[in-house]
């Protein structure tokens, strides 16, 4: 264990010193989120600062190597959806941290949605363009939210006993912005466009290969009754799912490769639904709001 401490202590040391303050992958400073997780991962289990510090530098990787959608107002949108939802969710809390949740959109036609440790939500413009009202895009980020809530990355990161994926990605996303940098792809490039992949390929592994079936069942269930709690119609994500069944294959990147098939997600919903359905009378759809900001 205390070789593994001293190891992750240099990787981190290193990768500050690699990347540099001033690199930046898009918009955020990866340096400076690399720079911040030195002396931070102390062991086994993490604590919530701790993942903070993951959540955080992995929300730059992702973020960096993808395209935020340009539209303002739907950003802040899905942010007042996102936090009035997280507001109604109980999660981890330790004396001077809390989480603090952020809801980010990137611009690309996959169906993607994922979170982080530390309260990183991102979710793809792919998705908001098939949900057709605001509880649905509710039940999106409500699954998301339960998933940091339930700590269910975070157990599939300490179930990988090492940390190193961290700064491998880090590399990955520094290679890919420099060559993008530098006039794109070429044949000369030793990454050429695997980096982008790999950079997808290495998130991946460290936060779906350790996230199990049970996970994704406990985080539909909940989902559900956070959607009601925070006065949003729960059976919305009974159709946001069959939206899910119907994507093509091609179109389910990452997150949704390694879910349950659609039809048992949506009878766990249907059985956690069954259980709050004297409150669900309350609740709303909310359909023109949403189709006012997303057009």
């Amino acid at each position: 264990m205390k070789s593994k401490f001293i190891y992750n202590s240099i990787l981190c040391i290193g990768l500050s010193f690699l990347l540099g303050c001033g690199l930046k992958v898009g918009n955020l400073d990866v340096g400076k989120l690399a720079s911040a997780g030195k002396g931070v991962l102390t062991g086994n289990k993490l604590s919530l600062k701790e993942q903070k510090v993951i959540g955080e530098q992995m929300t730059a990787i992702i973020v960096g190597s993808s395209k935020i959608h340009q539209n303002v107002e739907l950003q802040r949108y899905v942010n007042r959806v996102g936090q009035w939802v997280a507001m109604h969710a109980n999660p981890e809390t330790e004396k001077g941290v809390n989480t603090e949740w952020q809801f980010i959109v990137i611009d690309t036609p996959d169906f993607n949605a994922f979170s982080m440790p530390g309260g990183y939500v991102v979710i793809s413009s792919g998705v908001i363009d098939r949900l057709s009202s605001e509880a649905e895009l509710a039940g999106v980020l409500a699954h998301e939210i339960v998933h940091v809530e339930q700590k269910h990355q975070v157990r599939a990161i300490e179930k990988s006993k090492t940390y190193s994926n961290v700064g491998d990605l880090a590399f990955l996303a520094a290679d890919h912005y420099q060559t993008e940098k530098h006039g794109g792809y070429d044949q000369d490039s030793l990454k050429n466009r695997k980096i982008a992949s790999n950079l997808f390929n290495a998130t991946h592994n460290l936060y779906t290969k350790g996230i199990g079936r049970e996970d994704e069942l406990d985080a539909d269930e909940k989902a559900v009754v956070l959607m009601a709690r925070a006065g949003y119609d729960p059976y919305a994500y009974l159709s946001m799912m069959q939206i899910v069944e119907s994507i093509d294959d091609n179109r389910k990147t990452l997150i949704l490769a390694t879910h349950p098939k659609a039809k048992d997600r949506i009878h766990v919903a249907f059985n956690a639904i069954s259980h709050i359905e004297n409150y669900v009378s309350g609740t709303k759809v909310v359909e023109q709001r949403f189709l006012r900001q997303v057009q």
